[in-house]
């Protein structure tokens, strides 16, 4: 999904002929566009601002602001997997689907910003090194400008509810004029060009409202689309808030060394939680103090250091039990934890149950 976007890698100008797809209409009452492809390529096309079928090359006369392709198992070619366009560069998706045995696939991330509220299921992901993915009851925001490859596994035996509000350079293009002095979009724009940066929240009552209403509307007819398009909105303002300038700091206030050294930080944290033992340690590689870290990272990222390294080692630990099928105490060592018990009480104090729940 797109904590790694689940619309692959974004290309800019004109698409590569041999690319072969459907861009499904975006404006039928009621239909969120199906994500699916035809043979052989099975690849999923979205033309922002345009809403025509196509069954070949994308025509030479088309000219998208942005074009997303993505490689799919051919599991995800039906109804399960679906995408309205509800403005210029703003998409809303659902993914619904029940599995018999593990889906694996890859693509690459790209520009973007994505908000995806998971109802039910569970997947591991990997993107270069970073490990993510999902559980029930989470929401995720991921944001990048970065392109990189990532790997997905959707595993079986639950079905996978996930709905998703997606947002590209376009949508920061189409809005500029009217919001170019907002802090809270100036935050959003300038996360579309920095590192993969991907934050976890639980999920509330309502958001888990208004995603079970874009799964299940209860409008008819053409006001179908009036409720998702309303729906997107209401996702757009968790969204915003997420981004306003009381939960990320504004970067203007670090230098430019500054800001670069945090990024630097924030990569070796992604490439090595399990082996950092604490921020003082992780200061002194960096010949900071400690407090000058927390400072400048909450400054960049607008979530706190200790936070942030936390979220990265119990996600190693998450990942082993479900991807690999570690036993928990195999699990707490390979995330750096000497003590089991003590990844155990810090797995459950930050994901609200316990690590045993994922081997039920």
């Amino acid at each position: 999904m797109a904590y790694e976007s689940p619309c692959g890698t974004a290309y800019r100008g004109q698409a590569q002929s041999e690319w072969r797809g459907r861009a499904w209409p975006l404006s039928r009452p009621g239909d969120l566009p199906r994500c699916a492809g035809t043979q052989p390529s099975r690849v999923f096309v979205i033309l922002t601002g345009r809403g025509r079928e196509m069954t070949e090359a994308i025509p030479p006369d088309v000219e998208p602001s942005v074009v997303a392709a993505m490689v799919e198992p051919e599991e995800m070619q039906s109804e399960s997997r679906r995408w309205r366009e509800v403005s210029p560069g703003m998409f809303l998706g659902v993914t619904d689907l029940s599995l018999e045995r593990s889906l694996a696939y890859q693509s690459r991330t790209f520009p973007a910003i994505c908000l995806s509220v998971v109802l039910e299921g569970y997947a591991t992901n990997t993107t270069e090194g970073i490990e993510g993915g999902f559980c029930p009851d989470e929401v995720w925001i991921t944001s990048t400008g970065e392109s990189r490859a990532t790997s997905m596994t959707i595993h079986p035996d639950h079905p996978v509810r996930v709905v998703e509000l997606l947002l590209t350079p376009a949508w920061v293009e189409h809005n500029l004029p009217a919001m170019k002095d907002d802090p809270t979009f100036e935050a959003m724009q300038r996360a579309m060009r920095q590192p993969v940066m991907i934050r976890r929240h639980p999920l509330d009552a309502r958001l888990r409202q208004i995603a079970w209403s874009v799964l299940n509307p209860s409008a008819v007819g053409a006001f179908i689309n009036v409720h998702l398009d309303a729906s997107a909105m209401s996702l757009l303002g968790f969204l915003a808030e997420a981004f306003r300038p009381s939960e990320v700091a504004a970067t203007a206030s670090l230098t430019a060394r500054s800001l670069e050294r945090m990024l630097e930080i924030r990569r070796h944290i992604d490439a090595n939680a399990a082996a950092i033992d604490s921020l003082a340690a992780l200061a002194a590689g960096f010949a900071i103090s400690q407090s000058k870290l927390k400072q400048d990272f909450q400054r960049a990222f607008g979530a706190s250091a200790r936070e942030y390294l936390l979220e990265r080692r119990l996600l190693i630990g998450r990942n082993a039990i479900l991807r690999d099928g570690l036993s928990i105490a195999e699990a707490a060592y390979r995330a750096g934890y000497q003590h089991p018990a003590n990844f155990t009480s810090a797995f459950t104090r930050h994901f609200g149950y316990p690590p045993s729940r994922l081997k039920s």
